[in-house]
Formats: structure tokens, sequence, C-alpha cells
């Protein structure tokens, strides 16, 4: 980019941030860090996984309490005396079978003294190795997770540790107490009999959870422990608690607060800035208004606005922003470029994005929203509502449906195209930390029965997401939305920035997960020649008029503009 390019894309004073009005903000309190501890003893349950488990999770299985400290072997009681992550990492590589089949007592208390580095060198020697290999690079650069999903399908009740792992993304409640003190807890979406009688849903889930409710989630034998200072929940109410986060009394619902709340637990990328020197300004909202000029409102009274989440950034922060990220990783184009630079894959290399989800916590208070600053979009997909919206606005259905034969015969693809079959071990790069692309990277032919079996059983995962309506549709985009900074668009136009520049003529555009047919709009896409001072020759965002009784966004199933992706296609068999 040119230098008077980059002057055309950011008229503000450097180092500055300009946030629309708090309707996104709310404030938050210190967090006393706390340690993640555990002492209840419990016993270990043997249940031998799958192949496909052991080399996907690394996890291991554990079955609740059920028996007393002298029932329990001395391997147990000695593995709860030594520190929450070595603990983990054994329990973790032994996947699900006993740890008195592999360390004596003597030989787990051993494991007390020696450094993290030592102690993994001596793991990976006794058993670590068939499970899969770290490498040390890895471990000083990026962040370890403990994931831990509780299987409810299974009696008893079982959980299954995995990892832990290692991301480049944290989110604030972690960069806060610290990796090891944050277990992350999904529950398994329960698969009930269609024959079954049907049961009332707030009697089933009380009974369904009411085990975790009462005894927590055992980590070998450390269940609570007390470490000079009580833990920081104990004998605080509900409100006392949210409030340790949060200023709850700023808010007027709960859901409001949850909705807050989350910005904690979002992953997000750290930008390494000095706060102290940016420069924060409010600016004004834009309110929606009827065709008289008066100010529309909402239910609950207050003053309906089409600016509601969004906001300038400098250039100089901007360029601070990761450029190259891919599933969380800040990946180097020219490996994958040099294999693929005659088949048409993006590249992602690039400059800063035209348009970012931001998160900003900063003296107490918590901003979320996004901010004007080429990120080339993902596949974008139909779902179960869009379907149904646009058969009945008149999409025929031997298009939708050759959209799902296309889908098939790509999935099958995966086991003899290179091309389809590095895609998908990008995809699912995270669940083996990157082997089979780097297998296929080499030039190791895909017949070699190691990646036909990686491959068969991510294939079949794709498959999966189909039955699930999940279609790819051709000359779609799921683009990041915001409101016009020029104010130029009328109430029916958008501006559709795309690979080639901006879109002209009719666009269809939708919001997920709407199902009423409000929630689907065809507008007019219009070329902007002052929205040029504000992003540049920047690509891929649309643009949104700030003008009507009502924001587009909002009418598209409640939507807003701090973040929120909308459906974009400008297929003529769609529109």
């Amino acid at each position: 980019m040119s230098p008077q390019q980059q002057q055309k894309r950011s008229p503000i004073t450097p180092t500055r941030l300009m946030i629309t009005s708090p309707t996104h903000s709310a404030n938050l309190t210190s967090i006393t860090p706390t340690r993640l501890m555990m002492n209840s003893p419990c016993d270990f349950g043997v249940q031998s996984p799958n192949p496909m488990q052991q080399q996907q999770l690394r996890g291991f299985s554990m079955w609740p309490h059920t028996a007393n400290r002298s029932t329990i072997s001395p391997q147990p009681v000695a593995l709860g005396e030594l520190e929450f992550r070595k603990a983990f990492i054994i329990l973790s590589y032994i996947g699900g079978r006993s740890v008195e089949q592999f360390l004596s007592a003597d030989q787990i208390r051993g494991f007390k003294d020696p450094t993290m580095g030592v102690f993994e060198q001596e793991i990976w020697e006794a058993f670590g190795f068939e499970c899969g290999y770290i490498k040390q690079k890895d471990l000083i650069e990026k962040r370890t997770t403990y994931p831990c999903s509780q299987q409810r399908n299974t009696k008893p009740s079982m959980s299954l540790f995995q990892g832990p792992n290692l991301t480049t993304k944290q989110n604030f409640l972690q960069r806060t107490l610290g990796d090891d003190n944050i277990l992350l807890v999904t529950f398994e979406e329960e698969v009930t009999d269609e024959r079954a009688p049907a049961t009332n849903s707030g009697d089933h889930y009380s009974l369904k959870y009411r085990t975790i409710l009462k005894e927590g989630i055992l980590v070998g034998l450390r269940h609570a422990s007390i470490n000079e200072q009580d833990y920081v929940l104990c004998g605080k109410t509900v409100r006392q608690a949210r409030a340790l986060f949060m200023h709850v009394d700023n808010l007027s619902s709960l859901s409001k607060y949850m909705a807050r709340f989350s910005l904690i637990l979002s992953k997000t990328l750290n930008v390494e800035v000095d706060l102290s020197s940016v420069v924060i300004e409010t600016i004004s909202n834009v309110e929606c208004q009827d065709e008289d000029g008066n100010v529309v409102y909402d239910k609950d009274g207050k003053a309906r606005i089409h600016k509601d989440g969004t906001g300038f950034i400098s250039l100089d922060l901007a360029l601070k922003c990761p450029k190259n990220v891919f599933k969380g990783n800040c990946k180097n184009a020219s490996i994958v470029e040099r294999l693929f630079n005659e088949r048409d894959l993006e590249s992602r290399q690039g400059e800063p994005p035209l348009l970012i989800q931001f998160r900003l916590f900063e003296h107490g208070r918590a901003v979320k929203g996004t901010f004007l600053v080429n990120k080339k979009p993902k596949k974008a997909h139909l779902s179960k509502n869009l379907i149904a919206l646009l058969s009945y606005g008149g999409v025929p259905a031997e298009f939708l449906m050759g959209l799902l034969d296309d889908a098939l015969g790509n999935s099958y693809r995966v086991l003899s195209d290179p091309l389809a079959a590095l895609r998908v071990a990008l995809n699912y790069g995270e669940m083996d930390n990157n082997l089979v692309t780097e297998i296929i990277l080499t030039g190791i032919p895909l017949e070699e029965s190691y990646l036909q079996h990686r491959l068969s059983s991510w294939m079949k995962e794709e498959t999966k997401s189909l039955k699930g309506f999940k279609i790819p549709v051709p000359e779609s985009y799921y683009l990041m939305g915001t409101v016009d900074p020029t104010g130029l668009l009328k109430r029916d136009e958008v501006c559709v920035i795309l690979d080639n520049g901006h879109v002209s003529g009719e666009v269809l555009v939708y919001r997920n997960p709407g199902s009423h047919f409000g929630d689907i709009h065809v507008l007019k896409a219009t070329y902007v020649k002052p929205l040029l001072d504000f992003v540049g020759y920047a690509k891929f965002a649309i643009f949104f008029p700030c003008k009507g009784p009502r924001s587009l966004a909002d009418e598209m199933a409640e939507g807003d503009f701090d973040g929120d992706m909308f459906f974009v296609s400008i297929n003529r068999q769609v529109v």
C-alpha cells in the first residue's frame, strides 16, 4: 500500500480509538487471582478409548467419587500431591487406563522436585510417545488450556479430560487468573430416544446436573483446597460473585449481564500496546428517525440507533493488529502459497483487515465493537432456516439439490485430491498440531495408510455438516458489517466491497439464525466514492445505511455492528 493510500484509510489522529456511546460497555472490577486446587478422594475408572480418541484427544476418563481414601491405591494418593499441570499431563498421557499400570507411588512422588522441562522429558520417555509429540518451542511460545468434556450419556457419568492443549489465544479470565487455574468445561449433547416418554424439562435438567452442582468436577484426588486464603467465591451469594467481575447494578437485566460477562470468556489475540498512550474518545450515536424526522424508540423506551457497536481506529494501532490470522494462529503464507500458487488458493499475506472485532479492557471498562480499519471471508454456507426462506422466496429446488450434490462430491475428493486434502487438514489442524498438514506438504502420497485413516475420519465430519444443511454456495460470502461513515447510502442501499472492488446491483443479505421473512433482505449494492477516504483500497466488508426508522442490522434477527457477520450473496440464482 502506498503512503497516499494509507493516508486515505484513516483520517483520524494517530494513536486514537473512537467508540460509540457505551451501549456495549460495562465496568469491570479487578479479579482476585485464585488457584484451582482440589483435594477430595475419588476412584479412577478404567475405560479403553478407541484409537481415534487417543490420537485426537489425548484424553483420559475418570468416574465420579465412589470410594473413600482407605480403598484407593497409593498411586492416585501420590498423584494428588503433585502440582496441577504435572498431574493433568500424567493422566492425559495414560489415556483412560489405570495409573498403576505405568508408575509406582514412589516414582510419582519423584516428579515433585524436577523442573517442568525435566518432568516432560521423563514422562515422554516413559509412555508419552504413545500420545503424540509436542515441540519444545510450542511449550514456550504457546498458551496452555485444560479442556474437560462431561459425558452425560454414560452410566455412571464420566468426565473426559483432554490435553493439555496448546493455543495462541487466551481469554481475559485466563490472562488474569493464569492458564493452570482455568478448566474449560463443555457438556456433551445428550442423545434422547424418540420412543421414550416426555419428561419435564426443568426436572430433567435438575437431575442431570445435580451431581456436578453438588460435588463439582474431580481432577485427580483434588476437589477443593484452602491455601492460606478462602476460595474467592466461598461464602458469597450469586449476586456478590457476579459483582467480582463487573458492576451488575449498571445493567438492566441478567441477559445483558451474561452478554457482557462473555467478553472475558471470548478468546482473543493480545495486541502489545501501551493503553496509557492511547486516546479513547466517545462519538455520538445516530438516532433512527421516521419520515417526519421524529426519533424512533424501541419497546423499552430507548431511542433506536444506527451505529450500535461501531467506531474508528487510527492507522498506527491498526498496523499492530495481526494480519494473517487463521484458526487463532498467525500463519506464514509462503509455505502454503508455494504449493498451490497456481490453484487459486487465497493469499494469507496482506494489509490490516478492513474491519476487526475489538475487545478493550481499560480502567474498569469493557468495550466491545467493530472498528473500521484484506481479510478474505470464509466460505459461505446455507443453513436450515436460510434454505426454508429461499425456497419460499422462489429459489428453484433443483438449484439447492445441485449444491448438495456438489458438496457431497467435494467431500469424497479429500481422499484423492491433494488440494482438497490440504484444505481439510488445515481446518482440523488443532486436533493434531498440523501433523497431517506437514505430511501432505512434504509430498507423501495420499495413499499412505495413516493419511487415509485421518482424512477419512475428517471426511465423515465434513459430511456430518451436510446433514445439518450446512451446504456451501458459490458467489456468497460472510462479511463483517458496519455503518456507512459517509452517511450517503439510502435506506435500501448497501456498499459491498469484495476482492475485485465495489459490487453493483442487487445483493441478498441475511443474518443467522434468522427464521422470519424480515430477516432476509434484497438490497441495492452501490458504489460510494467518498468511502475511499476512509477505507482506501481495502476489501471484504459490507456497509449499511444510517437512515430510516430502524437499523437494517436490527431488522435481521436483531443484529448490530459489534462484530456480527452477514451472509451476502451475489449469485443470480439466489438473488
